[in-house]
């Protein structure tokens, strides 16, 4: 166990449908890639299925560090299936890293990304095509830090533009069950009544800015049922990079004009090389914050992002 980096993460094994490093599994993957090539071993532990008298016996045995790559990626998973396992390891004094800029996670040393200059250069690289009226679309509520940083670099590229911010506030977004037309419609549906109010005017959006790759299809879907031409009329771009793999494609095989590599590969290195840093005592005594910056991607560059890291 002295050369046992413990992973806490719900996925260990990635999808072999998502071969973009946009999905969120390849931050572990980034992770127990790392940790194998420094010749440490990887035990993954899924925190929401463990055991209390396991996690305890784990403390007991003392691993060289913990690496939480994924669990508090917004609402979708129970945090408070981790946050006792991550107290109780740092009263043990057992190194923890962990991703995101969840205020939960102030207390321990962390990786995250930089939510706020993708948003930004995205933003930029729209105006930068002539689009004056870029619109951002975010879900209600901007209860997750990345919303809030997202929507921090997009005013700020606005402000700077002489620009004033326009946002699509989507409440009640229908979740995704099984992928299927019948889905697609209904979301596709669900968009176009928002889209109304942006779309219809004397000063209608010219860019769309989808929270992720897979709205794209969805708002491109809906767009064209307001008559607008997709990427001519309004340009939408995407987040995250992994659109060649959303199923949605199926249904409206629409390309985003541009997207953000949130570099997640290099983000689980990146947890990695924290916690060594921690452990061979080159950090001050206070948690350290380390940000990954994001990389537009746009065009058929996106094409060229598929991970060789397979």
């Amino acid at each position: 166990m002295q050369r046992t980096v413990v992973v806490l993460t719900p996925a260990s094994q990635r999808d072999p449908r998502h071969q973009q490093s946009g999905w969120t599994e390849w931050l572990t993957q980034g992770v127990v890639q790392t940790i194998r090539n420094r010749d440490f071993h990887a035990l993954t532990i899924n925190p929401t299925t463990v055991e209390a008298d396991q996690l305890a016996q784990l403390v007991e045995d003392r691993p060289m560090g913990v690496v939480v790559p994924e669990v508090f990626r917004g609402t979708d998973v129970d945090t408070d299936a981790a946050l006792p396992f991550l107290e109780l390891l740092t009263k043990a004094g057992v190194p923890v890293t962990a991703y995101g800029g969840d205020p939960r996670l102030a207390a321990f040393d962390r990786v995250t990304s930089g939510h706020d200059a993708g948003a930004y250069a995205l933003t930029r690289w729209l105006i930068g095509l002539g689009r004056r009226r870029p619109v951002l679309v975010l879900a209600d509520p901007l209860d997750v830090y990345w919303k809030q940083d997202r929507r921090t670099g997009y005013e700020r590229a606005m402000r700077e533009a002489g620009l004033k911010p326009r946002y699509m506030m989507l409440q009640g977004m229908p979740k995704e069950r099984t992928p299927s037309a019948q889905h697609f419609e209904m979301v596709t549906r669900y968009l176009a009544g928002y889209l109304l109010d942006h779309l219809v005017g004397d000063d209608p959006a010219d860019a769309l800015l989808a929270m992720s790759d897979g709205e794209v299809f969805t708002l491109a879907r809906a767009c064209k049922l307001h008559g607008k031409r997709v990427h001519e009329d309004v340009a939408i771009v995407g987040y995250d990079n992994y659109w060649l793999d959303s199923w949605e494609r199926e249904y409206d095989p629409i390309e985003p004009l541009a997207t953000v590599d949130k570099q997640n590969f290099e983000m689980g290195k990146a947890l990695v090389d924290l916690l060594i840093d921690r452990i061979e005592g080159r950090l001050p005594d206070a948690p350290q914050t380390r940000v990954v910056e994001a990389k537009l991607v746009t065009g058929q560059d996106a094409l060229s992002s598929l991970s060789a890291t397979d």
